[in-house]
């Protein structure tokens, strides 16, 4: 797993957007995962690569 990105170890010239970094995204808040039937799933693989 990559390490967050803290910003400390930068070089040349600032970023614009060092006032815009956000936080992680919390999916219980995004998804309404206390509603019912709602489940996380995470997948993996690549069987369904080039099927529309």
């Amino acid at each position: 797993m990559m390490a967050a990105y803290t910003g400390a170890r930068t070089t040349g010239f600032a970023s614009p957007a060092t006032g815009a970094v956000e936080g992680p995204i919390d999916l219980a808040a995004v998804l309404s995962l206390t509603a019912p039937g709602r489940y996380p799933v995470r997948v993996a693989g690549a069987s369904w690569t080039g099927i529309s």
